[in-house]
């Protein structure tokens, strides 16, 4: 690992290291390619990885609630895609 400083940081064999960066601001061709990062630019993500972020954090946030039953919860996760599917055109 080399830092903005250059300074290099060395990882033993047994270690692994996992980064998520928000952008690629500072990174060169070479630490992306040795890295094996992937980079997808959000404006070429869609609606759908939001949609399904937030129906997660919907769940998870419910799951604290003892009021909700999980068929409830299940039933409006299903609503929810169904009317996601219908009214949102796939691009």
């Amino acid at each position: 690992l080399t830092l903005p400083n250059r300074e290099r940081i060395r990882l033993l064999p047994h270690c692994a290291l996992i980064c998520e960066v928000a952008d690629l601001l500072y990174a060169s061709p070479a630490t992306v390619s040795r890295c094996g990062m992937v980079w997808v630019d959000p404006k070429n993500l869609g609606f759908k990885p939001y949609f399904e972020r937030w129906i997660r954090n919907r769940l998870d946030e419910d799951a604290d609630v003892v009021t909700h039953s999980k068929d409830s919860r299940v039933t409006e996760t299903k609503h929810l895609n169904d009317f996601f599917h219908k009214y949102i055109p796939s691009s």
